[in-house]
């Protein structure tokens, strides 16, 4: 009789096995990004607004 569960078919099936959670993991993300995009666009322009008005404070500083 054959066995099924021999060391090479479970390095196949492991490996399989890893392949598709990744590639499940990755279309999440980039979902996740897509959404989450917004929120980070709005974020990092708020935040080179903050810059921006630090640095036009800093001549007074000065002076």
């Amino acid at each position: 009789m054959r066995t099924y569960f021999s060391e090479k078919n479970l390095v196949v099936l492991l490996f399989i096995l890893v392949l598709v959670v990744f590639t499940i993991a990755q279309s999440e993300t980039q979902k996740m990004g897509k959404v989450n995009g917004g929120l980070l666009s709005s974020a990092h322009k708020s935040i080179h607004k903050n810059i921006a008005a630090l640095q036009s404070e800093k001549p007074a500083l000065n002076q």
